[in-house]
């Protein structure tokens, strides 16, 4: 169903009553960024480690001429070092929504699925269900997640939850 169509009700679902969020997997798993944080996705560029950085902080990389703290989404949601497959990684680039003279950060994920758009009513706070959820999935250490996306209750082939990254618990890890 669009933003705009009927509901059960024969109402109109109102667009504001909707979030966009920028959906990409880890191990496996899905998870989640809201879209307005996301100013854009590529390949990974070459990255130089950083000394005594934080775990999460996998190095720094130039992108068109700015330098980009790259953090390890695996290492945020706890899940396998080892990437499967033949996929090259992709580097989300965020809007951290800090200083223009913070630096950039990105976040590299195994692959980028697809854009969602979900009804507000499906948004929870994190610890709204247990992990992990029993598809094998770990959400790692809370404080990386600002939300969670249930399944439509309606849908008997829903995905499982999908856990957002909360940009903001990021910008302070790498800044710390």
């Amino acid at each position: 169903m669009s933003a705009t169509e009927p509901d059960a009700d024969g109402e109109a679902d109102d667009p504001t009553d909707h979030v966009e969020f920028l959906l990409f997997t880890l191990d496996g798993a899905s998870y989640a960024l809201e879209l307005g944080r996301v100013r854009q996705t590529m390949e990974v560029p070459q990255t130089s480690r950083v000394p005594n950085a934080p775990a999460l902080v996998e190095g720094v990389a130039s992108v068109a001429g700015d330098v980009v703290v790259v953090l390890d989404g695996r290492t945020v949601t706890g899940a396998s070092q080892s990437r499967e497959g033949d996929r090259e990684p992709m580097l989300l680039l965020l809007d951290h929504g800090g200083p223009e003279t913070m630096e950039e950060l990105g976040v590299v994920v195994d692959d980028v699925e697809d854009v969602a758009t979900v009804h507000v009513d499906r948004v929870r706070p994190p610890d709204a269900i247990d992990a992990p959820d029993g598809a094998g999935r770990t959400r790692g250490d809370d404080r990386w997640f600002r939300a969670v996306i249930v399944p439509d209750e309606s849908d008997a082939e829903a995905p499982p939850p999908t856990y957002v990254l909360d940009v903001v618990a990021l910008v302070e890890a790498a800044s710390a």
